[in-house]
């Protein structure tokens, strides 16, 4: 019983850790996504800049604050990589999908974040950093 409680609670403590480090990145990648859209860039193209430069920032800020005592998977950092392309992959496919219902841009990515929240939390969880 100890163990599914001390379970439970680390798992709390990681999920609360991982939202607080989650909306950090989060609003450093959508600032660059914003900022981009707002000075013109094509939308596909501020998606692949705002994410090469924050998956750098998010790698070291969840390893750091998140997954403190956690061991990084043998390969963690191409897997990180390979996470973050399929999170691209889906942001991209998100956003065409939304805009084609009349939203903008800049909503389309807002409405993408939080299931992509949930992915890259799950996939970062169980392949990058080893409970």
């Amino acid at each position: 019983m100890n163990l599914i409680k001390y379970y439970y609670q680390n798992i709390n403590l990681l999920v609360i850790k991982f939202i607080l480090a989650g909306v950090v990145n989060t609003l450093f990648s959508y600032l660059i996504y914003y900022v981009l859209i707002e000075i013109g860039i094509f939308y596909i193209l501020a998606v692949t800049f705002s994410t090469v430069i924050s998956v750098f920032f998010n790698f070291f800020n969840f390893k750091k604050f998140v997954y403190t005592n956690h061991k990084v998977a043998r390969f963690g950092i191409p897997k990180f990589f390979l996470i973050y392309f399929f999170t691209y992959l889906l942001n991209v496919l998100g956003i065409t999908l939304i805009s084609m219902l009349e939203f903008s841009y800049q909503i389309a990515g807002a409405m993408m974040i939080p299931p992509l929240a949930v992915f890259t939390f799950t996939m970062n969880k169980f392949f990058i950093f080893k409970l």
